[in-house]
């Protein structure tokens, strides 16, 4: 109950920031203002403290569920709507999900996303030993105490530009495929209800434009240390060119979104 009471209390949460954020809590500046990352702080120093505020957080999560459960129950009842479904229901609900991810997925660009997804994946793959002797390269070099600062720069820009591409190499088509619920009609039946789905599309859309944006600056990177592997980074770059662009041109607003902290004044750094 504590932490409860504590957040609260604190006045200095942005509402919504968490909404379009890339979900990587160690890189961000503001989770100070965070409401969600405030359960996930770790506020104990031993791994032994650290466990039982994690017992405590997951069993008072468990007490909200069971609370929240019945409210719901509750009212379902008042309203009388059965959420029951038999296997009929469940399966024409099934096949009407799986045709709509397919129609989404032959659109452009979560197609492109989906393309790099795996590109992407292939490459860490295939190169997996090749990047597994270019560490052992960079630990004999250290070994031998010749240019250790600057060996140590360089293997610090591999590592970070490949934790980079690797956080969002996923990410980026996750956030794509959210943009597509506002083509579903039946959720566009109201003026409103619409305003709201282009209002989340151009949130996520920004967010996944920042994560192409931040993959082409880290493969960048990784060519210019590896350059006997830039044919190759290039052409996943001009890939991400591709995606970037038919991003921009089917999400033209998405750029200038404000997102809640992070493009506004209450959380400009």
């Amino acid at each position: 109950m504590k932490n409860r009471t504590e957040k609260n209390k604190n006045t200095n949460f942005i509402s919504g920031i968490h909404n379009y954020c890339d979900a990587w809590c160690v890189h961000c500046p503001l989770t100070a203002k965070c409401a969600i990352f405030r359960p996930m702080k770790k506020d104990f120093d031993t791994p032994e403290e650290n466990d039982v505020n994690n017992k405590e957080f997951w069993e008072e999560m468990a007490r909200t569920l069971a609370d929240t459960m019945k409210m719901v129950i509750k009212r379902c009842e008042e309203m009388g709507i059965d959420t029951n479904f038999t296997d009929e229901e469940l399966e024409e609900y099934q096949a009407k999900q799986d045709e709509r991810e397919r129609r989404t997925n032959e659109k452009l660009v979560p197609k492109l996303a989906m393309e790099y997804t795996e590109i992407s994946r292939e490459w860490f793959e295939k190169e997996k030993d090749y990047l597994t002797e270019k560490e052992k390269e960079i630990n004999s070099l250290l070994a031998s105490g010749v240019n250790s600062s600057d060996i140590l720069i360089e293997g610090a820009h591999i590592e970070d530009a490949m934790e980079v591409i690797l956080w969002y190499q996923h990410f980026i088509y996750v956030k794509f495929m959210r943009t597509m619920l506002r083509d579903d009609d039946e959720e566009r039946q109201s003026p409103v209800l619409k305003e709201i789905m282009d209002y989340d599309a151009n949130g996520s859309a920004k967010i996944a434009l920042i994560g192409i944006d931040r993959s082409i600056s880290a493969w960048g990177s990784l060519m210019k240390r590896l350059p006997e592997k830039s044919d190759e980074i290039l052409d996943i770059l001009v890939h991400l060119e591709k995606l970037r662009k038919a991003a921009e041109k089917e999400f033209p607003n998405a750029r200038r979104f404000k997102r809640p902290g992070f493009d506004t004044p209450d959380g400009l750094l």
